[in-house]
């Protein structure tokens, strides 16, 4: 059962490649919504981690020492430590992080906590590729955006290497100096169609509004679509079973 030829019946292109978005007045990457990305992305612990301040040195923070601890709350006097950055109650914490292919969703230059000193970010969500744990009924579900929480993304010269989905839960916003565009031949750079860019909208809004629908004529498409995906499926166990 080839996911990737049935997902060309909802869209084709599911990418494309454009020319390079350039670089801005820092030398640092522009990016653009609906870009493929690479992106230094986290993900939570189950419990929260963080570093404890052991000894602080006062004339040279790289020199404090830290030890890794499960955070507690009131277990530790709160106060702020100037000379690591930290304000108030600010603590560092310890998570999970990756160097993740990423679509994204949008950017910002925004002043709200540096009024002179604008910080540039951009709101992401990361690609998680199929694995072996991944079983056929779970990526047919996927492929056929039967998994709000979920965006297929199949595999293509022009997008991503391998079949996988893009996980809106853990969508997060990062510093633009930790993005890198995704490039195809030359200097082109890898984007979503604007087809499929718009069915990644329709889904997110889909999830986080809670079942909302943001457009009827393109839910009535990704239903049709759905009932081909899921009758191939059908046919395809019947014959493995036979």
């Amino acid at each position: 059962m080839d996911l990737v030829v049935l997902n060309e019946l909802l869209c084709s292109p599911f990418y494309q490649v454009r020319d390079s978005t350039g670089k801005d007045s820092k030398g640092v990457p522009i990016v653009k919504a609906g870009q493929l990305v690479w992106a230094h992305v986290v993900y939570p612990t189950a419990r929260p981690q963080m570093l404890e301040l052991v000894s602080l040195d006062k004339t040279d923070g790289a020199k404090s020492t830290f030890k890794i601890a499960d955070y507690t709350a009131g277990s530790n006097p709160e106060f702020p430590v100037a000379e690591l950055g930290l304000e108030d109650d600010e603590k560092f914490y310890i998570l999970k992080g990756k160097r993740r292919q990423c679509i994204v969703l949008q950017t910002i230059r925004t002043r709200f906590a540096q009024p002179n000193s604008p910080e540039q970010y951009v709101w992401l969500v990361p690609r998680f590729r199929f694995k072996n744990r991944h079983t056929i009924d779970f990526q047919v579900k996927t492929a056929a955006f039967d998994i709000p929480s979920l965006f297929f993304t199949p595999p293509h010269a022009d997008g991503f290497d391998r079949s996988g989905a893009v996980r809106f839960e853990l969508a997060q916003s990062v510093p633009n100096t930790a993005v890198e565009p995704m490039f195809g031949n030359g200097l082109t750079q890898k984007f979503l169609s604007p087809e499929s860019w718009a069915i990644l909208q329709f889904q997110l809004y889909f999830y986080c509004s809670g079942g909302k629908v943001l457009d009827e004529g393109l839910l009535g498409t990704i239903r049709a679509y759905r009932e081909i995906v899921l009758e191939e499926y059908a046919k395809y166990r019947a014959q493995s079973s036979g």
